[in-house]
């Protein structure tokens, strides 16, 4: 990637169009597909490159059901110190740590505590509950269309998700399911490589639950200026985002430590491709910088284990921080 340092070090003077410029080589690098929009706050200077194009969200989505509770919790329809059920079938593989606390039946936990471990450690059981509680993936889309935010396609909870992208056949009533049956079932069905593979096409093929950088970019914009969440429900949401603990090697580790970052990442790997993101806020001083930046890439064929298109994250977070706040040089 030096190249792209050459060029963000270099006298040239940034611009909006100078963005593909420096995301050429590395689409080209990685095989991606990168999407940006971002804005300092305030202003009308934007940045995009495939700001249209639609990308999946992975879990980025719970970005916006986080918003719709927050929205529902702000109009005294939900109660977020209520206590809710986590069942043993509501478990699912991921990154969460409910796995260890609701193995057995008789965990209730309030849906504040719910709501920080989705946002910070990407609980996926975390955000299922959530999503049961708000009435579905229907009435997380309802309120952002009603609230004037479109192109954020919530179709799915992350069972349903993990069910089409792994491609059960036999899937038994909720109340039936544990953590050890997905990973019984993942456990057989993976022995195919072939079955893997048509899989992840098929997946990548799936545009249900996918979303523009720019629609991203429109709820960001709206949760700052207060308009769909009042100002202490967005400074809530804030303070818990600035505790996301899967972005530390994203937008965050290109830009400086003394930066405020306050995010929300996603991740999925399936084979053949992965798909990932990071959306969210950062601050100097007194200005705000919103940005949604999603990366969709083809692996290569050798690639074993690990993040392969991660290192994309911080180059476009040293681009935004030169961009928007360019050093200048002083003249001698």
């Amino acid at each position: 990637m030096r190249f792209v340092l050459i060029f963000l070090t270099s006298s040239i003077a940034l611009s909006p169009a100078n963005l593909s410029e420096v995301l050429a080589p590395l689409e080209s690098k990685y095989k991606a597909k990168i999407g940006v929009a971002a804005l300092k706050f305030g202003s009308q200077d934007f940045l995009f490159h495939r700001e249209t194009e639609f990308f999946k969200m992975s879990s980025t989505v719970k970005l916006p059901i986080a918003v719709t509770l927050l929205h529902k919790s702000s109009i005294g329809e939900i109660d977020l110190d209520e206590l809710v059920e986590v069942r043993p079938d509501h478990l699912l593989p991921g990154s969460g740590k409910l796995q260890y606390f609701a193995g057995h039946p008789g965990l209730s936990i309030s849906l504040r505590n719910l709501l920080e471990p989705m946002l910070i450690i990407s609980e996926s059981t975390a955000s299922d509950v959530v999503l049961e509680k708000l009435g579905g993936a229907d009435a997380v889309s309802e309120f952002l269309e009603t609230s004037g935010i479109t192109n954020i396609h919530i179709n799915r909870t992350f069972a349903e998700i993990f069910m089409d992208a792994r491609g059960y056949s036999e899937i038994p009533p909720q109340r039936e399911r544990s953590l050890n049956w997905w990973n019984s079932e993942w456990a057989k069905l993976s022995k195919s490589r072939e079955f893997r593979l048509a899989q992840s096409d098929a997946y990548h093929g799936d545009d249900r639950d996918t979303t523009t950088p720019k629609a991203m970019l429109s709820l960001l914009l709206a949760l700052r200026e207060h308009s769909i969440l009042p100002k202490n429900e967005f400074g809530y949401l804030f303070q818990i985002m600035q505790n996301c603990e899967t972005g530390d090697h994203r937008i965050r580790k290109g830009l400086p430590r003394s930066y405020v970052v306050s995010n929300k990442t996603g991740t999925w790997n399936n084979l053949q491709y992965e798909y990932m993101g990071d959306v969210g806020y950062f601050k100097v001083g007194d200005d705000t910088i919103l940005f949604a930046v999603f990366v969709e890439t083809k692996l290569p064929s050798d690639w074993k284990k690990g993040l392969y298109s991660e290192p994309i994250f911080p180059e476009v977070a040293r681009y935004l921080k030169q961009y928007y706040f360019p050093v200048v040089e002083k003249k001698p």
